[in-house]
């Protein structure tokens, strides 16, 4: 059985998400606020591209969506 912790959701504009190589993910564990550092690729981590953005081309930005992501 694998131990750890598993974590779903979404989160929007993040910048740079289709260049960066890892993560700082923030959950709520327990009532309190934890970080979890998310290599790109891992399993079950999905970025998806924004859309064209209006002035700062230079800075893209994407979307990550976590579905049953393990961490140990």
């Amino acid at each position: 059985i694998p131990t750890g912790y598993r974590l779903s959701g979404e989160k929007i504009f993040i910048t740079n998400a289709m260049e960066a190589w890892a993560f700082i993910v923030f959950a709520q564990l327990e009532g309190k606020l934890t970080g979890f550092i998310l290599p790109h690729p891992w399993p079950g981590l999905s970025i998806l591209p924004g859309d064209a953005k209006l002035g700062l081309k230079e800075s893209t930005w994407g979307t990550l969506q976590l579905d049953d992501v393990l961490l140990p």
